[in-house]
């Protein structure tokens, strides 16, 4: 492996063969759609099959489709990875996507793109294709109205509309485990790429650790993108909108001065139920 490859595999968090496993799946392959294009496949010096430009490229010219929907074309699965890429992929409203050039590309040059650039865009996509049109609606508006400067009043009650529409569908169970020690409760969580959710409204401040993923996290007091490893301290009295990029693995960390096991009355201790329920008990509303 080249050393470019060996660090998008830390930034990704992944292995070796994770990639390769992805790399070999067949189902989701599509051939290109009929057109005169400027690239063949043959033999690369950085790994397997590359493509290869067989007349030069302008910048910022389109190279082809690399996804179909969410199906990929021979651009999309045999375009090799590089650090200073030359090729870029670029979504389009309907999920699919192209290539395009970075710079100006000579004949006999490898075509040669991010893949941490080309996961995240391609997680963008497949969230496009498969999420609710009307959670996408919501949540898109939410990111916009978040960038406006709203108020938090306003995102406040944009994120329950959020929740509302996630609450229409069907839940998906990521997986939840309890741990404990000497006067504290960690909550370690399994979120699913793609997934879209709402937090409860925490008491109080607690340790947030983002253990493997990214996510983008929306709150009344604007958009917040982390990737891991990472830690924060997640504030009181507010609800979250979070989006899952990737795998997920975070976990929170709880005072537990009583060493209590049972789960119910630890939840009801962290979280509240209403933003009102905060307000009749004094809370820092």
């Amino acid at each position: 492996m080249t050393k470019d490859f060996n660090r998008m595999l830390v930034d990704l968090g992944l292995t070796e063969d994770q990639v390769s496993s992805a790399a070999a799946i067949i189902e989701d392959r599509v051939p290109m759609p009929p057109d005169d294009y400027k690239f063949i496949y043959t033999n690369s010096p950085i790994h397997g099959m590359g493509v290869f430009a067989c007349a030069a490229y302008a910048q910022n010219e389109v190279v082809g489709a690399c996804r179909l929907g969410l199906s990929r074309t021979p651009l999309g699965y045999m375009v090799n990875h590089s650090d200073t890429p030359n090729i870029e992929s670029v979504p389009m409203e309907d999920g699919s996507g192209y290539m395009r050039t970075l710079r100006p590309i000579s004949e006999g040059e490898e075509l040669l793109v991010d893949y941490r650039h080309a996961v995240s865009q391609a997680a963008k996509a497949e969230y496009t294709i498969v999420a609710s049109q009307g959670v996408q609606d919501t949540f898109n508006s939410l990111v916009k109205l978040a960038e406006s400067g709203a108020s938090r009043e306003e995102l406040r009650v944009a994120i329950d509309g959020v929740e509302q529409e996630l609450l229409k569908m069907p839940q998906a169970d990521h997986g939840l485990d309890h741990m404990f020690t000497d006067g504290l409760y960690i909550r370690l969580a399994r979120i699913f790429p793609m997934t879209l959710f709402t937090t409860p409204i925490y008491r109080e401040e607690c340790i947030l650790t983002l253990l493997r993923g990214r996510i983008i996290v929306i709150t009344e007091d604007g958009i917040t993108a982390v990737a891991a490893p990472a830690w924060t301290l997640t504030k009181p009295a507010l609800k979250r909108v979070i989006f899952a990029l990737d795998d997920v693995l975070a976990h929170t960390v709880h005072p537990n001065p009583d060493n209590e096991h049972d789960i119910e009355k630890l939840e009801a201790r962290i979280y509240a139920a209403s933003y009102k329920d905060l307000a009749i008990e004094g809370s820092l509303l």
